[in-house]
């Protein structure tokens, strides 16, 4: 009866360790975790380099190239620096722009201040002042705080060249603040009355005009008792176009010119006199000049609202101009140019009496979804500009791929995935690209393929050793060869046994028999040594199984599961192969040599893409089972014997 209830526990418990098995598996693969560190950051960045690239901002700083110097700066501050300095940097980058952005606003405002002192707007003049003396103001102060930061970031990144670049920016404040004290001078005298002030007119003819038609316009300039001046030089703006010329004898001038082009329905109009000596300057009013032109009635139309790659879109449309416009302008309207943009590229065509037609070419590239088709009908002469659009929508063809799998394979073999890519009617499309990929807690790995002439394919991937046991889904995409249809993607299941199970299965088997056995040869005469030497394990009768395993692999397997069998632990989920053959090497005794060649030959096969002859791999398993046979029986001899010894003493006991 006790036996009987012992024999149900040896049998539970392995079951239990079989079960246990999935749980000592290896993990997912990790990061290498022998990388240096230095390798991959350094850890300051080049002193020299950043000296050189500071030098050329504080260069760019002193020469009034604010733009050039932010873009440096920030160049600068995108650099990597330690997370212990990264803060002084930092700071000290900021400080820096902001105090190149206060000195180009006081720039700004100090020209602005002259052109309204130039032209006697002495009101705007004052406020170009004040905004520039204050720019400046924080620009000096942000410069201090420059100064300061310099110190730390010198210091901390082993840059003192730094420290002696901040006198460019201190002599580049010191530059403006001489041209803020000229142009505050300046001001002042004219607001004094020390200049003589002028006054300026204007009025244009005719002040309706179609773009491009002759205009004049005349004025006066007088000093501030209304006396002409005589061989002054006038400036005239039209739209931000200038005009020069001089007065006459009266003061007066004139300037002949032409109604810009600008489609609007107004322009400014203004004259101004620039101070001279010691005449003050002055400004005209504004006078507008309103601006005819035709404006068309662009419209287009497509041939399709949804289109293929590959193919054409025919885009046609009207101008909304005939051929018999107003004759008066004694000009051709007729023949105006229209420019459609589709896809990225831009097609110009004529558009004779009005109406117009091109044909688009739809890129394979296009991405599926819509697209939008610009015309704009290019101005020329008195006919403006108009914009017209409408979309189209880009699809591909359906595609279906199916596949096929092995339902179970082992980790470390090879799975051949097959399958088929057909459209929407089944037809087969060859010379797709096949991407058949491992999930990401396998390794990750992505095998391709090509489709044959019936759109089927064959694809191999290996199963990381590394892998878990359970279900893998393996991705599985098809891109079409032909820019017609669309991608395909699917995935299927995998249910990926660990060799790691099998040893801990051969484990739990051989606990059985060590166990259980021995119990049942009790009256017949078996001694334990008898029993070890019966169950010695013998060259070639490996304890793995290999369900389309490479060779070598196999036999490393049956050699690792005998290995761990000896030393009573498997390898570890978080050992390499090498690992676990430097931790059991000291307790296999002879088996050690050939189990390190092998360990050896596997590695190589399996992350070197070196092949290793079978043979050898299985004659170097078998050397290790043999020698540990040896051991394993002399242990087993022992413990039986002691076994019968106590149960002698028990039978001799109970005798008594």
């Amino acid at each position: 009866m006790r036996q009987s209830a012992k024999f149900t526990l040896v049998t539970a418990g392995v079951v239990a360790a079989v079960l246990a098995g999935a749980f000592l598996l290896p993990g997912p693969p990790s990061p290498e975790r022998h990388t240096d560190a230095g390798s991959v950051q350094s850890e300051l960045p080049s002193a020299l380099a950043l000296v050189s690239v500071y030098s050329t901002a504080f260069s760019s700083i002193l020469q009034g190239g604010y733009a050039n110097a932010s873009e440096l700066i920030a160049y600068i501050n995108s650099s990597y620096v330690p997370e212990n300095v990264r803060y002084v940097f930092a700071r000290f980058n900021s400080l820096l722009d902001s105090a190149v952005q206060d000195l180009n606003r006081t720039e700004i405002m100090i020209d602005a201040c002259w052109d309204a002192i130039m032209v006697g707007q002495t009101r705007q003049a004052r406020e170009a002042a004040v905004n520039a003396s204050i720019s400046l103001w924080r620009a000096n102060t942000t410069a201090g705080q420059v100064r300061e930061a310099s110190s730390a970031i010198a210091s901390q990144l082993k840059a003192q060249q730094i420290r002696g670049l901040i006198a460019n920016l201190d002599q580049r404040i010191a530059y403006l603040s001489g041209e803020l004290a000229d142009v505050l001078g300046e001001l002042e005298r004219v607001e004094s009355g020390t200049a003589t002030a002028t006054s300026i007119n204007l009025s244009i003819s005719p002040g309706r005009a179609w773009v491009g038609a002759p205009v004049e316009a005349r004025g006066v300039l007088a000093d501030g008792n209304g006396s002409p001046i005589e061989g002054a030089v006038v400036n005239l703006v039209v739209g931000g176009a200038r005009y020069t010329t001089v007065t006459g004898s009266g003061g007066d001038y004139s300037v002949s010119f032409s109604a810009p082009f600008v489609y609007v329905a107004k322009v400014p109009v203004y004259a101004y006199f620039a101070a001279t000596g010691d005449l003050a300057g002055s400004r005209s009013p504004d006078v507008q000049l309103e601006l005819l032109w035709i404006q068309p009635g662009l419209t287009i139309w497509l041939n399709a609202t949804r289109v293929l790659p590959g193919g054409g879109l025919m885009v046609a449309g009207s101008t909304g101009l005939g051929s018999d416009l107003d004759s008066d302008l004694d000009l051709e309207y007729s023949l105006q140019t229209v420019r459609v943009t589709a896809f990225g590229s831009s097609y110009e065509v004529v558009a004779e009496g009005g109406s117009f037609a091109v044909e688009v070419p739809v890129p394979y590239s296009a991405r599926a979804g819509n697209h939008s088709v610009i015309a704009d009908l290019v101005p020329s002469g008195v006919v403006g500009p108009d914009t017209a659009s409408s979309r189209v929508e880009v699809y591909r063809k359906p595609t279906t791929i199916s596949v096929e799998a092995p339902p179970i394979a082992v980790a470390g073999t090879a799975v051949k995935v097959t399958g088929v890519l057909v459209d929407e009617n089944g037809m087969g499309l060859p010379g797709a690209s096949v991407l058949v990929s491992m999930p990401p807690s396998a390794g990750g790995e992505t095998v391709r393929a090509i489709t044959g002439e019936q759109g089927r394919f064959e694809a191999e991937v290996t199963i990381p050793l590394a892998a878990p046991t359970g279900p893998l889904d393996l991705g599985v995409s098809g891109e079409p060869g032909e820019g017609i249809y669309a991608p395909s993607r699917t995935s299927v299941s995998v249910y990926s046994i660990n060799p790691s199970v099998l040893a801990v299965a051969g484990a739990a088997s051989a606990l059985l028999f060590s166990t259980v056995v021995p119990k049942i040869g009790k009256g017949k005469g078996r001694t334990g040594a008898a029993f070890a030497a019966q169950t010695t394990l013998e060259p070639g009768s490996g304890i793995s199984v290999r369900i389309g395993m490479r060779p070598v692999v196999s036999a490393y397997h049956r050699a690792a599961a005998a290995v761990g069998n000896a030393v009573g632990s498997a390898i570890r989920r978080s050992e390499t192969l090498r690992e676990f053959l430097g931790r059991s090497r000291g307790s296999i005794g002879e088996a050690s040599g050939p189990f390190s060649e092998l360990t050896s030959m596997a590695e190589e096969e399996l992350y070197g893409g070196r092949a290793h002859d079978p043979k050898k791999a299985e004659s170097l398993a078998d050397r290790v089972v043999s020698a540990l046979s040896r051991l394993f029986g002399w242990i087993s001899g022992k413990v039986d014997g002691a076994a019968n010894r106590g149960s002698s003493g028990d039978r001799e006991e109970g005798g008594r």
